[in-house]
């Protein structure tokens, strides 16, 4: 019985000689797929990041393209507490007037025309400062006021600047203030005369 046992140890030794190698390859190839699974889905988030990326990238430029393509904000419609909105069929008489008369709007006043009470009959008059159409570098302005579709005022303005409505009583026109020798488009002053009704017509103050 000694000498079966004895026959049996080498090859249980053999065995374990040979085992640990296997045991080291299997922990081996395990480990490397692994580290080749990490590998290819850490390519995959990188490359799904990059993607993420170039998406933000475009969107973006196409925002900004937009932004460059759509125009400025309109600026707010100039209008006192004083000038009402002018109805659509008076607009219609005073261009097809104007175009009669050969005049174009002078862009003195913002919009081209104030619509007030300026008499203190509480019924707005339209007043219009415009050029000749003919005109290249004029200094004659032609100022005009209206009832509705009747002309009660008109005059001649020197190069006016600005006008404003006085609630209920008239206008006030600045003009350049003329002196000797000075050329016509230098003016160096302004004055403001002012326009008064007075229950038939606008007087302007001295």
């Amino acid at each position: 019985m000694e000498n079966q046992v004895n026959e049996a140890t080498p090859l249980t030794s053999n065995t374990s000689k040979y085992m640990w190698p296997v045991v080291i390859i299997v922990i081996v190839v395990a480990i490397a797929a692994g580290l080749a699974t990490y590998t290819y889905e850490h390519s995959i988030m990188i490359k799904s990041q990059i993607a993420l990326e170039d998406q933000i990238t475009n969107l973006q430029a196409q925002v900004a393209s937009l932004q460059q393509s759509q125009p400025p904000n309109p600026s707010p419609t100039y209008a006192p507490p004083s000038v009402q909105a002018l109805p659509s069929d008076l607009a219609a008489f005073y261009a097809d007037f104007f175009q009669k008369a050969g005049e174009v709007d002078s862009q003195v006043i913002p919009g081209g025309s104030e619509y007030a009470d300026i008499t203190g009959d509480n019924t707005p008059e339209t007043i219009f400062i415009t050029i000749g159409t003919d005109c290249g570098s004029c200094e004659a302005n032609f100022l005009h006021v209206f009832q509705a579709k009747k002309e009660i005022f008109t005059t001649t303005l020197d190069s006016p600047t600005q006008l404003s409505i006085i609630p209920g009583k008239g206008f006030t026109v600045t003009e350049p203030v003329r002196r000797d020798g000075e050329p016509l488009s230098n003016a160096q002053s302004w004055t403001d005369k002012i326009y008064t009704w007075n229950g038939t017509t606008f007087v302007a103050s001295k």
